[in-house]
C-alpha cells in the first residue's frame, strides 16, 4: 500500500503531491518518501560491516518497537507541514526497507526536468527493497530515470548505495563519499559526471573497518556541515575534507563517540514556508554539546528529535536513513 499524507492540504490528482520545480541548487526539501515496516529486524547480512549495530542487544517486541518509533517521528513531520510518501511494507525478506534513501534519490535537473535514480545495492535482500510499485508510483513525479542497479547484476558487481554512500552539497555541486564495498570509486565519479557535480572528494575511513556508509559519519546542510574527521584515516584526506567542507559552510567537528550516537545522521529539512529545522533522533540530540546545538542554531530555526533507539540498535541507521528526500 502507497498513500500520500500531509496534514494542511489534499491532492486532486498524483502528480500535485510532488514537489514543484524550483532552484536546481536548493539543498532541501519539503516533500519525502518512507517506508514503513512491518517486519523490521537487524538485517544479518549488514552486521558484517556495519559497526553501528549492536550485535549483542536484546530488545524485547523489537518490531513493534521500531514501528512504535517510526510511527513518532513521522507524527511530528505531519505536524511540522511535510508531505510524505509513505509505502507500507509487509515483506519479511527485507529487514531494512524502512532505510529508503539507500536505494533511490531525487534530483532536479538545469534543463527543468526531474530525475529518479535508482541504486546497485551490496545485499542480496537490499536489492529486494526496489519494488516496482514504489517505482511506478515515483515516476508520476519524475520524468527521466537514471538506473544503476544494472550494476547490482553484473558477474563484477559495483555497489553504490545512494544518499548513504553519497553525502551531497546540492547548493556548491560537491559530492563527497567515503569509499568501501558499497560505495565503489568508479561507480562514484560515473554518478558525478552524469548529474554534473563539480567536485568530487572521496577518501577512505578506518576505525575497526571502512564506516559502511558516508552519511554515517557526515550531514551538509545548506550553511552547515557535520563531520567525525577522526573517522578519516589519512591525515591529507581528512585536511581535504576540512578545507572543502569549510570553503563554503560552517563546519561542526564531532568526535567518534557522537559518531556512533549518530549526530551526524541527521537531515536539514524544511516546511511550506521554507523554514529550516533539523531532525534528528533524542539519542543524537542529547550527545551534541551545548556548543555545538548553539553554531547549529545559527542555521536551523529548531531541533526536531524523537527516540528511535531501537532503529538505531538494530538497524545501525537514524533518521536521515529513514527519510529519501524528494525534490
Amino acid at each position: 500500500m502507497l498513500e500520500v499524507k500531509n496534514n494542511k492540504k489534499s491532492f486532486s490528482n498524483p502528480i500535485e503531491s510532488f514537489p514543484a520545480q524550483k532552484n536546481v541548487f536548493e539543498q532541501t526539501t519539503n516533500h519525502f518518501f518512507m517506508v514503513k515496516s512491518l517486519t523490521f529486524s537487524s538485517n544479518k547480512l549488514s552486521i558484517e560491516d556495519n559497526l553501528f549495530i549492536k550485535k549483542d542487544i536484546k530488545i524485547q517486541s523489537p518490531k513493534s518497537k521500531a514501528l512504535l518509533e517510526w510511527t513518532a517521528l513521522s507524527d511530528i513531520l505531519l505536524k511540522e507541514d511535510l508531505t510524505l510518501h509513505i509505502f507500507e511494507c509487509l515483506d519479511k525478506e527485507t529487514p531494512d526497507a524502512l532505510f529508503p534513501n539507500d536505494w533511490l534519490s531525487t534530483h532536479r535537473n538545469q534543463d527543468g526536468t526531474k530525475c529518479l535514480c535508482l541504486y546497485p545495492m551490496f545485499l542480496e535482500n537490499r536489492r529486494k527493497e526496489k519494488k516496482e510499485s514504489i517505482i511506478k508510483h515515483l515516476l508520476v513525479g519524475y520524468s527521466e530515470i537514471v538506473d544503476l542497479s544494472l550494476y547490482e547484476k553484473r558477474p563484477d558487481p559495483l555497489f553504490l548505495e545512494g544518499t548513504g554512500s553519497l553525502v551531497l552539497d546540492r547548493v556548491n555541486r560537491k559530492a563527497f563519499a567515503a569509499i568501501s564495498k558499497r560505495t565503489n570509486p568508479d561507480l562514484v565519479k560515473y554518478w558525478a559526471e552524469k548529474f554534473k557535480y563539480k567536485e568530487l572528494i572521496t577518501f577512505n575511513t578506518n576505525i575497526e573497518m571502512p564506516i559502511y556508509h558516508t552519511n554515517i559519519m557526515m550531514c551538509i546542510g545548506t550553511n552547515f556541515a557535520i563531520v567525525c574527521l577522526d573517522a578519516i584515516d589519512d591525515p591529507k584526506n581528512r585536511k581535504k575534507v576540512q578545507q572543502k567542507l569549510e570553503s563554503s559552510k560552517d563546519l561542526i567537528v564531532i568526535s567518534k563517540e557522537q559518531m556512533y550516537s549518530f549526530c551526524a545522521n541527521v537531515i536539514e529539512v524544511k516546511n511550506s514556508f521554507d523554514e529550516p529545522f533539523l531532525i534528528l533522533s533524542t539519542r543524537a540530540y542529547k550527545s551534541f554539546t551545548d556548543f555545538q546545538l548553539k553554531s547549529l542554531s545559527n542555521h536551523v530555526n529548531k531541533f526536531v528529535h524523537t527516540p528511535l533507539d531501537t532503529i538505531e540498535d538494530l538497524g545501525g541507521g537514524s533518521a536521515r536513513c529513514l527519510l529519501a528526500e524528494l525534490f
